[in-house]
């Protein structure tokens, strides 16, 4: 217990930096701003939660996490319903609101780690454009091919990871990837940054 605690506050110290770099902002200027929420955490509560369309829902019950969590697929999107918090969010893009979604609790909670699916308004619908494994997530304020940059960070008992995501147009995709110690990250807030190719196995996104 100490040491996820100990490696949340780390991961808080993280997102500070982000934003205040303006890579992975929680900052928000203006009232309009601040009425959103832009920084998530899989262990703390979502400040404006909101009820999920039934399109999203139908998405999330073709998930494989999803599936692998429900006896009966035919129960599909009506028996996941209570399995997920939601927040409003505007990502840029098409006219509309998208949804950063997180998991309540159960099956698909773990600890210090949890998905992130983040959805984009596409025509009358809805469009999965990142799902990514972190213990906290923040919307950044540059856009990318028209949405906004996410970040994310994760901790394990020795490292802190951090990544920025970058919308292709298609989907979201990891252009910075780094980490650093644990100690390092509390004893200077950044360390020795490493940094290292988008993808490799060790990472816990």
């Amino acid at each position: 217990m100490r040491r996820a605690r100990s490696a949340n506050y780390v991961v808080m110290l993280l997102l500070a930096a982000l934003a205040a770099q303006g890579v992975a902002g929680g900052t928000q200027r203006g009232r309009a701003r601040q009425e959103e929420q832009t920084s998530f955490n899989v262990e703390e509560p979502v400040r404006k939660p909101v009820p999920l369309p039934e399109a999203v829902l139908g998405i999330l019950a073709r998930d494989e996490m999803v599936r692998a969590c429900y006896a009966h697929e035919d129960e599909g999107a009506f028996a996941i319903k209570g399995w997920f918090r939601a927040a409003a969010v505007n990502l840029g893009g098409a006219p509309g609101r998208g949804y950063v979604v997180l998991p309540k609790e159960g099956c698909l909670s773990g600890g210090n780690l949890g998905t992130f699916w983040v959805f984009a308004p596409e025509g009358r619908g809805y469009r999965l454009v990142l799902k990514t494994h972190a213990l906290a997530l923040s919307l950044g304020r540059a856009r990318p091919r028209g949405l906004r940059a996410i970040g994310i960070s994760a901790a394990s008992g020795v490292y802190v990871f951090e990544a920025v995501y970058e919308y292709d147009g298609t989907r979201y995709v990891p252009r910075a990837c780094r980490r650093n110690s644990t100690e390092e990250e509390k004893k200077s807030g950044r360390g020795q940054l490493i940094y290292f190719t988008c993808g490799d196995a060790e990472k816990p996104y």
